[in-house]
Protein backbone atom coordinates (compact mmCIF):
# COMPACT_ATOMS: atom_id res chain seq x y z
CA UNK A 1 0.00 0.00 0.00
CA UNK A 2 1.71 3.60 -0.61
CA UNK A 3 1.51 6.17 2.10
CA UNK A 4 -0.94 8.17 0.58
CA UNK A 5 -3.55 4.56 0.55
CA UNK A 6 -2.91 4.29 4.21
CA UNK A 7 -3.73 8.04 4.45
CA UNK A 8 -6.84 7.18 3.37
CA UNK A 9 -7.71 3.90 4.53
CA UNK A 10 -6.19 4.71 8.58
CA UNK A 11 -9.13 3.99 11.37
CA UNK A 12 -6.13 5.39 13.87
CA UNK A 13 -5.48 8.49 14.80
CA UNK A 14 -6.43 11.91 12.78
CA UNK A 15 -3.67 13.12 10.52
CA UNK A 16 -4.05 16.53 8.53
CA UNK A 17 -2.09 16.58 5.42
CA UNK A 18 -2.44 17.87 1.59
CA UNK A 19 -2.66 15.48 -0.90
CA UNK A 20 0.21 16.74 -3.13
CA UNK A 21 2.58 15.85 -0.25
CA UNK A 22 2.22 12.39 -0.34
CA UNK A 23 4.60 11.68 -3.12
CA UNK A 24 7.13 13.72 -2.02
CA UNK A 25 7.70 11.93 1.53
CA UNK A 26 7.66 8.80 -0.91
CA UNK A 27 10.31 10.13 -2.62
CA UNK A 28 12.36 11.66 -0.02
CA UNK A 29 11.83 9.06 2.43
CA UNK A 30 11.68 5.67 0.87
CA UNK A 31 15.53 4.86 1.25
CA UNK A 32 14.91 4.84 5.26
CA UNK A 33 11.84 2.70 5.58
CA UNK A 34 12.59 -0.68 7.60
CA UNK A 35 16.10 0.51 9.03
CA UNK A 36 16.93 2.34 12.36
CA UNK A 37 16.12 6.09 11.97
CA UNK A 38 15.36 8.77 13.85
CA UNK A 39 12.21 11.14 12.47
CA UNK A 40 11.32 13.59 14.08
CA UNK A 41 8.02 16.51 13.71
CA UNK A 42 7.36 19.72 14.57
CA UNK A 43 3.64 19.47 14.99
CA UNK A 44 1.31 16.99 16.57
CA UNK A 45 -2.06 18.11 16.20
CA UNK A 46 -3.89 14.54 16.85
CA UNK A 47 -1.07 12.63 16.20
CA UNK A 48 -1.97 10.87 13.24
CA UNK A 49 1.13 12.09 11.22
CA UNK A 50 3.54 10.11 13.83
CA UNK A 51 1.49 6.79 13.60
CA UNK A 52 1.80 7.14 9.86
CA UNK A 53 4.95 7.95 9.70
CA UNK A 54 5.53 4.56 12.51
CA UNK A 55 3.47 1.86 9.87
CA UNK A 56 5.93 3.62 6.99
CA UNK A 57 9.09 3.12 8.44
CA UNK A 58 8.73 0.12 10.40
CA UNK A 59 9.46 -1.51 13.60
CA UNK A 60 12.89 0.12 13.95
CA UNK A 61 12.24 3.85 14.18
CA UNK A 62 12.19 6.13 16.47
CA UNK A 63 9.92 8.52 16.18
CA UNK A 64 9.51 12.04 17.93
CA UNK A 65 6.64 14.69 18.19
CA UNK A 66 7.70 18.31 19.05
CA UNK A 67 4.14 20.56 19.86
CA UNK A 68 3.52 23.55 22.36
CA UNK A 69 0.21 21.67 23.46
CA UNK A 70 0.61 19.92 26.73
CA UNK A 71 -2.44 17.77 25.99
CA UNK A 72 -0.33 16.24 22.88
CA UNK A 73 1.74 14.41 25.49
CA UNK A 74 -1.40 12.02 25.47
CA UNK A 75 -0.31 10.50 22.11
CA UNK A 76 3.27 8.82 23.31
CA UNK A 77 3.16 4.76 22.56
CA UNK A 78 5.29 2.62 21.50
CA UNK A 79 8.26 3.85 19.06
CA UNK A 80 6.65 7.65 19.49
CA UNK A 81 8.31 9.82 22.07
CA UNK A 82 6.62 13.48 22.97
CA UNK A 83 8.28 16.70 23.69
CA UNK A 84 6.28 19.94 24.86
CA UNK A 85 8.05 22.77 23.83
CA UNK A 86 8.47 26.00 21.42
CA UNK A 87 9.92 25.50 17.91
CA UNK A 88 11.42 28.97 18.42
CA UNK A 89 12.92 28.28 21.77
CA UNK A 90 16.61 27.35 20.77
CA UNK A 91 17.45 25.88 24.47
CA UNK A 92 14.84 23.67 24.18
CA UNK A 93 15.38 22.36 20.61
CA UNK A 94 19.29 21.93 21.63
CA UNK A 95 18.25 19.51 24.73
CA UNK A 96 16.06 17.63 22.09
CA UNK A 97 18.88 17.25 19.71
CA UNK A 98 21.05 15.87 22.47
CA UNK A 99 18.27 13.47 23.67
CA UNK A 100 17.29 11.98 20.56
CA UNK A 101 19.83 13.13 17.51
CA UNK A 102 21.16 13.27 15.05
CA UNK A 103 18.54 12.45 13.12
CA UNK A 104 17.96 11.41 10.03
CA UNK A 105 14.34 13.11 8.82
CA UNK A 106 13.20 16.32 10.24
CA UNK A 107 9.42 17.48 9.51
CA UNK A 108 8.65 21.40 10.10
CA UNK A 109 4.91 21.11 10.24
CA UNK A 110 4.66 23.33 13.16
CA UNK A 111 3.42 26.99 14.00
CA UNK A 112 4.35 28.15 9.97
CA UNK A 113 5.30 31.07 11.54
CA UNK A 114 8.77 32.56 9.13
CA UNK A 115 10.25 32.93 12.09
CA UNK A 116 10.00 30.42 14.00
CA UNK A 117 10.68 28.06 11.04
CA UNK A 118 14.51 29.51 10.63
CA UNK A 119 14.73 29.27 14.02
CA UNK A 120 14.29 25.58 14.07
CA UNK A 121 16.36 25.24 10.80
CA UNK A 122 19.42 26.77 12.43
CA UNK A 123 19.28 25.04 15.77
CA UNK A 124 18.43 21.06 14.08
CA UNK A 125 19.95 21.29 10.84
CA UNK A 126 23.28 21.05 11.99
CA UNK A 127 21.70 17.54 13.62
CA UNK A 128 20.44 16.01 10.45
CA UNK A 129 22.51 13.07 9.27
CA UNK A 130 24.88 13.80 6.20
CA UNK A 131 22.77 11.84 4.22
CA UNK A 132 19.34 12.78 6.24
CA UNK A 133 15.97 15.28 4.56
CA UNK A 134 14.98 18.17 6.38
CA UNK A 135 11.63 19.57 5.20
CA UNK A 136 9.53 21.76 5.64
CA UNK A 137 6.11 21.98 4.50
CA UNK A 138 2.76 24.03 4.37
CA UNK A 139 5.20 26.78 2.89
CA UNK A 140 2.61 28.88 1.32
CA UNK A 141 2.09 30.72 4.00
CA UNK A 142 5.21 32.01 3.37
CA UNK A 143 3.41 34.26 1.54
CA UNK A 144 1.24 35.39 3.99
CA UNK A 145 2.69 38.73 6.05
CA UNK A 146 0.47 37.91 8.93
CA UNK A 147 3.01 34.88 9.53
CA UNK A 148 6.09 37.11 9.00
CA UNK A 149 6.14 36.33 5.32
CA UNK A 150 4.97 38.12 2.11
CA UNK A 151 6.15 37.68 -1.34
CA UNK A 152 9.76 37.83 -1.58
CA UNK A 153 9.92 39.01 1.92
CA UNK A 154 13.61 38.48 2.90
CA UNK A 155 12.70 36.90 6.50
CA UNK A 156 10.42 34.26 4.69
CA UNK A 157 11.54 30.64 4.63
CA UNK A 158 11.20 30.36 1.05
CA UNK A 159 13.98 33.33 0.20
CA UNK A 160 16.05 31.59 2.67
CA UNK A 161 15.94 28.74 1.03
CA UNK A 162 16.44 30.63 -2.70
CA UNK A 163 19.70 31.13 -1.86
CA UNK A 164 20.39 27.85 -0.66
CA UNK A 165 20.93 27.26 -4.40
CA UNK A 166 23.64 30.00 -4.64
CA UNK A 167 25.64 28.38 -1.44
CA UNK A 168 26.13 24.49 -2.97
CA UNK A 169 27.16 26.23 -6.12
CA UNK A 170 29.75 28.46 -4.22
CA UNK A 171 32.54 25.82 -4.94
CA UNK A 172 32.12 26.83 -9.00
CA UNK A 173 31.99 30.98 -8.40
CA UNK A 174 35.38 31.27 -8.58
CA UNK A 175 35.99 33.29 -5.68
CA UNK A 176 38.78 32.06 -4.28
CA UNK A 177 40.64 33.08 -7.49
CA UNK A 178 39.27 36.26 -8.30
CA UNK A 179 37.53 37.65 -4.59
CA UNK A 180 34.33 38.59 -6.95
CA UNK A 181 32.17 35.16 -6.26
CA UNK A 182 30.11 33.77 -3.64
CA UNK A 183 32.02 32.37 -0.95
CA UNK A 184 31.69 29.00 0.04
CA UNK A 185 29.51 28.14 3.53
CA UNK A 186 29.66 25.38 5.80
CA UNK A 187 25.97 25.04 5.10
CA UNK A 188 26.56 25.07 1.21
CA UNK A 189 29.04 22.49 1.41
CA UNK A 190 26.58 19.98 3.35
CA UNK A 191 23.83 20.55 1.19
CA UNK A 192 23.70 18.09 -1.50
CA UNK A 193 19.95 19.21 -3.23
CA UNK A 194 17.25 22.10 -2.53
CA UNK A 195 13.98 20.25 -3.73
CA UNK A 196 10.75 23.21 -4.66
CA UNK A 197 7.45 21.98 -4.46
CA UNK A 198 3.74 23.29 -3.98
CA UNK A 199 4.00 24.49 -0.51
CA UNK A 200 7.34 22.31 0.29
CA UNK A 201 10.97 22.80 0.61
CA UNK A 202 13.22 19.91 1.25
CA UNK A 203 16.82 19.57 1.86
CA UNK A 204 19.39 17.12 1.90
CA UNK A 205 22.92 16.67 2.57
CA UNK A 206 25.65 14.44 0.89
CA UNK A 207 25.48 14.07 -3.12
CA UNK A 208 23.79 11.13 -4.93
CA UNK A 209 25.46 7.43 -4.71
CA UNK A 210 25.99 7.52 -8.74
CA UNK A 211 29.51 6.80 -8.60
CA UNK A 212 30.24 3.57 -10.70
CA UNK A 213 32.82 2.75 -8.24
CA UNK A 214 30.31 2.96 -5.19
CA UNK A 215 28.55 0.05 -6.43
CA UNK A 216 32.24 -2.26 -6.66
CA UNK A 217 33.04 -3.20 -3.27
CA UNK A 218 36.79 -3.43 -4.82
CA UNK A 219 36.08 0.12 -5.91
CA UNK A 220 36.70 0.88 -2.49
CA UNK A 221 40.46 2.97 -2.71
CA UNK A 222 38.15 5.12 -5.51
CA UNK A 223 35.89 6.32 -2.86
CA UNK A 224 37.30 6.83 0.60
CA UNK A 225 39.85 9.17 -0.88
CA UNK A 226 37.60 11.11 -3.21
CA UNK A 227 36.70 14.51 -1.64
CA UNK A 228 33.25 14.73 -3.86
CA UNK A 229 32.26 11.46 -2.29
CA UNK A 230 34.18 11.97 1.41
CA UNK A 231 33.80 14.65 3.80
CA UNK A 232 37.73 13.87 4.41
CA UNK A 233 37.39 14.45 8.38
CA UNK A 234 40.57 14.62 10.68
CA UNK A 235 40.86 13.80 14.67
CA UNK A 236 42.11 15.99 17.08
CA UNK A 237 45.96 16.20 17.03
CA UNK A 238 46.96 13.10 19.16
CA UNK A 239 49.00 14.15 22.74
CA UNK A 240 50.18 10.40 22.25
CA UNK A 241 51.18 10.53 18.94
CA UNK A 242 53.14 13.63 18.53
CA UNK A 243 50.46 15.64 17.39
CA UNK A 244 49.39 14.22 14.74
CA UNK A 245 46.27 13.92 13.26
CA UNK A 246 44.26 10.68 11.69
CA UNK A 247 41.96 10.65 8.59
CA UNK A 248 38.31 9.89 9.94
CA UNK A 249 36.57 9.23 6.34
CA UNK A 250 32.42 9.76 6.68
CA UNK A 251 30.69 9.62 3.33
CA UNK A 252 29.29 12.61 1.40
CA UNK A 253 26.47 10.83 -0.33
CA UNK A 254 23.11 9.50 -0.01
CA UNK A 255 23.79 6.35 2.13
CA UNK A 256 26.30 7.77 4.30
CA UNK A 257 29.79 5.89 5.02
CA UNK A 258 28.38 3.00 4.09
CA UNK A 259 28.73 3.81 0.49
CA UNK A 260 32.43 4.70 0.62
CA UNK A 261 33.98 2.22 2.17
CA UNK A 262 33.42 -1.33 0.29
CA UNK A 263 29.76 -2.34 2.16
CA UNK A 264 31.82 -3.35 4.63
CA UNK A 265 30.97 -3.65 7.84
CA UNK A 266 32.23 -4.84 11.67
CA UNK A 267 30.11 -7.02 13.76
CA UNK A 268 30.44 -6.23 17.48
CA UNK A 269 30.28 -8.13 20.51
CA UNK A 270 26.38 -9.84 21.09
CA UNK A 271 26.97 -8.47 25.02
CA UNK A 272 27.24 -4.92 24.15
CA UNK A 273 23.95 -4.98 22.18
CA UNK A 274 21.83 -6.85 24.35
CA UNK A 275 22.77 -4.62 27.05
CA UNK A 276 21.99 -1.55 25.00
CA UNK A 277 18.48 -3.35 24.53
CA UNK A 278 18.38 -3.56 28.30
CA UNK A 279 19.06 -0.11 28.75
CA UNK A 280 16.32 0.98 26.26
CA UNK A 281 17.94 0.94 22.62
CA UNK A 282 14.63 -0.96 21.50
CA UNK A 283 15.48 -2.84 17.99
CA UNK A 284 19.51 -3.69 18.80
CA UNK A 285 20.10 -7.45 19.32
Amino acid sequence: MTLYGDFLTSNQRRSHKWFQYFPIYEQHFERFRNRHVTLLEIGIGEGGSLQQWRRYLGPYAVIIGVDINPLCKQVEEDQIHVRIGSQNDRAFLAALAVEFGPFDIVIDDGSHVQTDINVSFDVLFPHVLKNGVYLVEDLHAAYWPGLAGGLRHPGSFIERAKDFVDQIHAQHSWAEFTGDGLPRTLLGDRLCGVHFYDSVAVLEAGGPDRNIFIKIPAGFNKTVYNPKLNWGYETAPGPHIDGRRIAFPRGKVIGGSGSINGHLYVRGQSADYDMWAQLGCRGWS
